[in-house]
């Protein structure tokens, strides 16, 4: 199904406007679009042919467009907001919110399991076959047997933030989840000469919050 295909004959025949918010979260994704023009008809249509992915594009029709957030359809509405004008609202957000939320889990992690091994098993569990997982973390143990209840992407914000990891759930990146450690070695190490710096405000001090120049 093709809507607002007239603007090719010389004129455009609705009217698409999209506002939202990407975080790095499990949750927190969301983007509602506003079509105008489409009819209710037209609504059922794609309520009844189940379209429910979303992949939001923005760009010029002379250089092409990228991807900016692909997730899942939530919510869709519709509006009557004059005789002549009609507008369908659609709410988005990610897959973890919308297709993997609805099942929920309820499970047990014992202790001494890495964090990698954990998050893929319970990924899987949730039908999640695509997520990437940081390898960093199988370097880091879990230290306490914990259970889990609720969905994917509830048990994943709140593990993410006990165990200080990030968790990003825009499949733009080809992902559905990526599971991110700020941890490794190698970001921590930054090799600075006088080619790439100059220092001001004095000389580089070192407090117990680490090293702090301007």
């Amino acid at each position: 199904i093709a809507f607002g295909q007239e603007w090719k004959k010389g004129k455009d025949d609705i009217n698409i406007e999209v506002k939202g918010t990407k975080y790095l979260s499990a949750m927190k994704d969301s983007f509602t679009i506003r079509i105008t023009n489409l009819t209710y008809s037209e609504l059922v249509q794609l309520i009844i042919g189940k379209y429910y992915g979303i992949e939001i594009k923005a760009g010029y029709r002379i250089r092409g467009a990228q991807t900016i957030f692909k997730g899942a359809v939530i919510y869709m509405s519709y509006e009557k907001q004059d005789v002549t004008t009609n507008t369908v609202i659609i709410l988005a957000g990610s897959k973890m919110v919308a297709a993997y939320g609805q099942s929920r889990m309820n499970l047990s992690l014992n202790s001494g399991i890495n964090m990698y091994s954990a998050l893929k098993f319970i990924c899987k569990r949730a039908g999640i076959t695509n997520a990437n997982i940081d390898e960093d973390l199988k370097n880091r143990v879990i230290r306490d047997a914990t259970s889990s209840q609720g969905t994917v992407g509830s048990w994943l914000e709140s593990f993410s933030t006990v165990n200080n990891f990030i968790v990003d759930s825009d499949s733009s990146y080809g992902n559905d989840a990526t599971i991110i450690s700020p941890y490794k070695t190698n970001n921590r190490v930054i090799k600075l000469d006088s080619n790439k710096i100059t220092l001001v405000s004095g000389y580089p001090q070192l407090n117990s919050d680490g090293l702090s120049l301007t």
